[in-house]
């Protein structure tokens, strides 16, 4: 049986949802959403499936402050050697700060909505806006992809090779790493999943 699905609008928010008999508008599962950033062109664009363990609910299409802005200051050199070797794409700050996206359930946009980038906190953003028209036209492909899925919702996922992990993610790999250090064992395999793919900056 295939997923049926709308796509509702109300002041600053465009959700593609999984209609249900019996659900109200706020109780709907949501399956992608386009978020404004007030009084810009720029829309955020999130889509589910990218995401690696969250399942469509009336919350997943909110915007995650961690999952597009994560940042940590390394102690060392060798915390951040470690935090470098597990992030492919990063910026690091004068002060040696790393900010990073992880890309988790984020469509990527673009730098700029007909040449303006909103405001961000550090004058840091790598995940990107949409224009209202690209974004809507992105969440009709998605809709689409939707009206012909005939399995299960929360096992709907497509590959996300820009995914990276989190700040909350990365410390406590990094306690892992060092307690396993001072107990003398022997360097165990990465214990973050492949699938967020380990790399240099780009």
């Amino acid at each position: 049986m295939t997923v049926k699905t709308r796509i509702t609008r109300s002041r600053g928010y465009i959700a593609l949802l999984q209609v249900e008999p019996g659900k109200a508008t706020r109780e709907s599962n949501v399956l992608a959403a386009m978020t404004l950033y007030e009084g810009t062109g720029c829309w955020r664009l999130v889509d589910v499936r990218l995401a690696r363990h969250r399942t469509p609910s009336p919350y997943s299409g909110s915007l995650i402050a961690e999952d597009f802005h994560s940042s940590i200051t390394p102690a060392s050199p060798e915390d951040a050697a470690f935090f470098k070797s597990h992030l492919r794409e990063y910026r690091e700050d004068s002060d040696g700060t790393l900010r990073w996206c992880t890309f988790e359930g984020i469509v990527r946009g673009h730098p700029a909505v007909n040449g303006y980038t909103p405001p961000r906190w550090a004058n840091f953003d790598q995940a990107g806006y949409f224009s209202q028209a690209e974004g809507l036209a992105r969440l009709k492909e998605i809709q689409a992809f939707w009206d012909t899925y005939e399995g299960d919702p929360a096992k709907a996922k497509i590959d996300n090779p820009l995914r990276q992990p989190s700040e909350s993610v990365l410390r406590g790999e990094l306690y892992v790493h060092k307690l396993l250090a001072e107990k003398g064992a022997a360097p165990a395999e990465p214990a973050i999943d492949d699938e967020y793919g380990v790399g240099p900056s780009l």
